[in-house]
């Protein structure tokens, strides 16, 4: 590595705050360090969260919990099996290949896929997450490839995946509809021929159930009532302090077809919190039937 022998800059002074300020500490205060076992009121709490925190807020609340609990992404202190659920589905059409690990934290999942014989590629916009996975990977033997870059500005010079595989939930965490759309786009620019994009969801169980109904327009009243210019769709909310968007029958098939993609297979589990899909390319496979 080439030293960098250029003078050091001064600090960068401290960020102003925004008119969202208020809007995230609120978040912070109402929605950290709890889970769902509070029973309605929580819940009602969370709707009213949603609405006042708006597109904007919501984004730097989700920044913000990223960045400062990042122990709670530490792969030496949890595992999931989302991916070995997903495994034996993928592997009918991919057992290996180039497969890319987007949002991919310390390298929970880059671990797994690596161990299955995938050329894996991690990418992250945290420094910290993608120290942390450089880390993991050297502790615990395996190879992976990570860089720190913004999901949306990524642009692999050379490779087209095979696979590209995000992280758990991470599609739903996207609340507007058009960014859910765009990213779905981005990932098909860099998919090689035959290529998959696996993602996972949470559906909702009890659509119209009438509680349901309520909590969306409690968040639509918040939303109004605080000044924001952002309208929470149906099935947004948090979860155990994260925000997710449930989806509705058809909401993700849809959103799917818009993106010019087809789910290949698709699994959905009894209670909805976690579903998963893999998509292609339409025509590129023989559609889910």
């Amino acid at each position: 590595m080439v030293a960098n022998h250029q003078p050091r800059s001064a600090p960068p002074p401290p960020k102003p705050e925004t008119k969202n300020t208020w809007r995230v500490t609120l978040a912070q205060t109402v929605l950290m360090g709890h889970d769902e076992s509070a029973g309605r009121l929580r819940q009602i709490t969370q709707a009213i969260a949603v609405g006042v925190l708006g597109k904007k807020a919501l984004g730097e609340y989700m920044a913000h919990v990223y960045e400062t609990h990042a122990s709670a992404y530490d792969p030496s202190h949890y595992q999931l099996d989302c991916e070995a659920k997903i495994l034996p589905y993928l592997s009918q059409y991919h057992a290996s290949g180039k497969l890319l690990s987007a949002f991919c934290g310390q390298g929970r999942e880059a671990k797994f896929f690596a161990e299955q014989g995938f050329a894996v590629t991690g990418i992250d916009a945290s420094p910290v997450m993608i120290d942390g996975a450089k880390a993991y990977a050297q502790v615990s033997g395996f190879n992976a490839r990570f860089e720190q870059v913004d999901f949306w500005q990524y642009t692999p010079t050379e490779t087209n995946y095979d696979v590209i595989y995000l992280s758990p939930w991470m599609y739903g965490t996207f609340p507007d509809p058009a960014d859910r759309l765009r990213l779905l786009h981005h990932c098909t620019a860099m998919l090689a021929p035959g290529g998959m994009i696996a993602l996972s969801y949470i559906h909702l169980v009890q659509p119209q159930r009438l509680w349901e109904k309520l909590r969306h327009w409690l968040a639509v009243g918040a939303a109004i009532l605080s000044g924001s210019p952002w309208r929470p769709c149906f099935g947004d909310r948090f979860y155990v302090g994260i925000f997710h968007h449930f989806f509705v029958p058809g909401e993700l098939a849809a959103e799917v077809k818009a993106a010019g993609l087809q789910i290949v297979e698709q699994q959905e589990s009894a209670n909805g919190l976690f579903d998963f899909c893999l998509l292609s390319i339409a025509g590129s496979h023989g559609p889910c039937s």
